[in-house]
């Protein structure tokens, strides 16, 4: 808090925004992107670091060609270039809707990866107003600490009107043990992917790359982490996951594996609680 004030004395620009509780990731992000003044944003960790010039380089590349999204290259903690199967897919031209969506995925719709980072990607702050905007209330005041990424990325994709992927490197993306995303059996962040889920169901269409990816996303996230934090659900309110879990049974985009599963864990829950 010191080091912001100090910077605030050199730099009247710089805004503090004190929160009067912690609202976690997602909220306490979204309140700073509603009250922002910028024609561009970033959202970098506080435990990463821009190299040299980037913002620079960002800055006028972007408005030189008007691009509402640039998505540029990263070094991962340990030397490697991060989205490596993503560099080698991508066309070196502009992406316009409705073909951005695709590039939700690594390798252009291939499934091979979700992109849930948020940190290499420089956006126009109205491009960034207009995706929370089609978001409700309820969901700009969720308390998430995990997936929040996701979330972010899912509407941007869905509704930038033009991308770009810079190919230079312009992060180090530091692998923060301490991190929540590296804690397993933690209330919140199972909450978290529900959330997610939710969002991914209320905004699809039908839309073939949209139901792969609700399905793989499901394979992924529930299947491997949920059903190793089940004891956190039983101490929890229920109804939450319940309710969430009616909503994706119902869902036409749901496999009918995937079902089963939701089915059977429903039943285990209801009968262990």
């Amino acid at each position: 808090m010191s080091l912001i004030k100090q910077y605030q004395s050199i730099d009247k620009r710089i805004v503090l925004i004190k929160n009067k509780k912690n609202y976690g990731t997602f909220r306490s992000r979204n309140i700073g992107i509603l009250k922002s003044k910028g024609q561009y944003i970033i959202l970098p960790d506080p435990d990463d670091i821009l190299l040299k010039n980037s913002l620079y380089i960002l800055y006028h590349y972007a408005i030189k060609y008007n691009y509402e999204m640039l998505r540029f290259n990263l070094y991962m903690g340990n030397g490697q270039i991060f989205f490596s199967n993503f560099v080698n897919s991508t066309p070196s031209r502009p992406v316009y809707q409705p073909e951005i969506k695709t590039f939700l995925f690594y390798a252009a719709g291939k499934l091979l990866q979700i992109d849930f980072n948020i940190t290499n990607k420089f956006i126009k702050r109205e491009a960034l107003i207009r995706a929370l905007n089609l978001l409700s209330k309820e969901y700009l005041s969720m308390y998430m600490i995990n997936y929040e990424d996701g979330v972010l990325n899912y509407i941007l994709y869905r509704t930038v009107k033009s991308f770009y992927f810079l190919k230079k490197i312009c992060y180090y993306y530091i692998t923060n043990p301490c991190s929540i995303s590296t804690k397993k059996y933690d209330k919140n962040s199972i909450e978290s992917i529900f959330i997610h889920l939710k969002v991914v169901l209320e905004f699809s269409k039908n839309d073939l790359y949209e139901k792969n990816m609700f399905n793989e996303l499901f394979q992924r996230i529930i299947i491997s982490d949920l059903f190793t934090e089940r004891i956190y659900l039983m101490k929890s309110d229920l109804n939450f996951y319940f309710d969430i879990i009616d909503m994706i049974l119902e869902n036409e985009f749901v496999s009918i594996k995937n079902k089963n599963f939701l089915v059977n864990l429903k039943n285990q829950l209801i009968n262990m609680h």
